[in-house]
């Protein structure tokens, strides 16, 4: 079960099980209301069933539209494709987070090819793998973000070509954790380094002065955090929805 803000989780149970009270209020915590809710309450929402993703976006589209303080997004940058096997492509974006669910679609056409069609759309992370490329292909890539408040333009095209000769590729079975400099980071000082393996896992450091610092040109001409060890510098691993 997860709980959502603007459409984004932030809180995540493997637990089913809800409960409601058959009195009850806005505004106010039990038993005494001592602890009150302090903000706005415009507009209440109950369904008798869970929703599907589809409902789900079809309501924060209405409640976007409504209220208007969900922003849409500005198109991602810095695309870049990198073929790590002659069948597996990676694919590493810059975006906005915004302030709310965001949604990237994937976009690829081959060589000879008039269109991009659209392979894969993934929600909140600005990377993707792409496992279905054909060997000894050219492949330009595209990626959009989209928003409960629109869809933005589409980002600069990123080129590739995988290699002919069978190569090995990063293998997937039972990956539990990827972090990469070279998926998303920007430039300074690394505050949230997101998982890649597909899991709800990230690194993280709330204090600005204990962030390890991003550095371009590091290894081999890629990007990578760096820790000085001047002071504590550390990155907290959690799951993401879940602390503590």
């Amino acid at each position: 079960m997860d709980s959502r803000q603007n459409g984004r989780t932030f809180c995540s149970s493997t637990s089913t099980a809800i409960g409601f009270r058959s009195n009850p209020v806005l505004g106010a915590d039990y038993p005494d209301g001592a602890s009150c809710f302090r903000g706005d309450i415009a507009e209440v929402i109950v369904y008798d069933h869970v929703l599907s993703d589809a409902d789900r976006e079809a309501v924060g589209k209405y409640i976007a539209s409504k209220y208007g303080f969900i922003s849409a997004p500005d198109a991602p940058a810095s695309l870049m494709a990198t073929a790590l096997s002659n069948t597996q492509v990676s694919l590493a974006w810059i975006s906005d987070a915004g302030n709310g669910a965001r949604f990237y679609d994937v976009e690829r056409k081959a060589d000879g090819e008039e269109g991009f069609a659209l392979v894969a759309t993934v929600a909140d992370r600005m990377d993707f793998q792409d496992n279905l490329a054909a060997a000894g292909t050219g492949y330009t890539y595209r990626v959009r973000a989209r928003s409960y408040a629109g869809a933005s333009g589409y980002s600069n095209e990123a080129e590739v070509t995988t290699p002919t000769m069978v190569t090995t590729g990063l293998p997937t079975l039972g990956l539990r954790l990827w972090l990469k400099a070279d998926a998303g980071l920007a430039a300074g000082g690394v505050a949230g380094w997101a998982d890649q393996s597909g899991h709800p896992y990230s690194a993280t450091q709330s204090s600005n002065g204990n962030c390890p610092t991003m550095v371009a040109n590091v290894l081999n001409g890629r990007p990578c955090p760096v820790w000085i060890g001047a002071v504590p510098q550390v990155a907290e691993l959690y799951e993401r929805g879940r602390r503590g």
